[in-house]
């Protein structure tokens, strides 16, 4: 064979190795291979070359195959400490409210934001009847609590006692809250002046469904005074 007929046959052994020739070309170039010891080891190289290559890249799809694995466990693994650690601090913050808001420390904070004298009134007892004809006073702070208005609307609502609306408490505009309670806890009724002591929860919880609000428990003051026959909410303290 001439160098000629080398030439094209070498051209033609990728095609060869990747079963791509017509079967005139493969005959002629298994032909060729049998009687040119040139040819016929250009074609075990060539054969030995994809070979390698082929091992290459499955060795190559193992290792990124194995990398996805890891990163995909480590992605798990901090989802899941993440996970974890919101829980935790949820119960820590929880247990720590209980333990707190139960403990004299807790109890020595508030008398000191209200005052001895003011705080003593919760021990006093309450005016005769005063529960029954506060009652649209209580009723007024159960709708201030569940209202879902602005704090601009809030204000013109509810007065003074716009206090215990979301929109005024907290940053958001609007909040539903799904829980709400009033606890009367005492109350004393002068001449035209006198004080409400309430007791309240309050759960509140943005338009994506996130609790926004959430308040247990909060004793607050409302100072009233009797304009008529009607008494209202002038000012209304509670500890921060």
């Amino acid at each position: 064979m001439t160098n000629k007929n080398c030439t094209i046959v070498q051209d033609l052994i990728p095609l060869y190795i990747d079963n791509l020739s017509s079967r005139e070309s493969s005959e002629l170039i298994e032909k060729h291979c049998k009687e040119c010891t040139e040819c016929q080891n250009y074609l075990n190289l060539a054969k030995e070359k994809i070979k390698t290559n082929s091992q290459s890249e499955e060795t190559e799809k193992k290792i990124t195959e194995s990398l996805n694995r890891q990163r995909k466990h480590k992605i798990i693994k901090r989802v899941i400490t993440a996970f974890l650690l919101i829980v935790f601090t949820f119960i820590l913050g929880f247990v720590w409210h209980i333990v707190y808001s139960n403990s004299p420390m807790a109890t020595n904070c508030i008398e000191e934001y209200y005052g001895k004298e003011i705080y003593s009134e919760l021990n006093e007892g309450s005016s005769p009847g005063s529960r029954q004809v506060l009652q649209p006073i209580i009723k007024k702070v159960e709708k201030a609590l569940k209202f879902t208005g602005n704090e601009k609307n809030a204000k013109k609502k509810f007065g003074e006692l716009a206090r215990y609306t979301p929109a005024y408490s907290s940053d958001i505009d609007e909040a539903k809250v799904v829980e709400a309670n009033v606890t009367f806890l005492t109350a004393k009724l002068y001449h035209d002046t006198g004080y409400l002591w309430i007791k309240y929860s309050q759960y509140g919880y943005e338009k994506n469904g996130e609790l926004s609000i959430g308040s247990s428990d909060i004793e607050s003051r409302i100072t009233l005074v009797k304009y008529g026959d009607e008494w209202t909410a002038v000012n209304v303290m509670e500890a921060p």
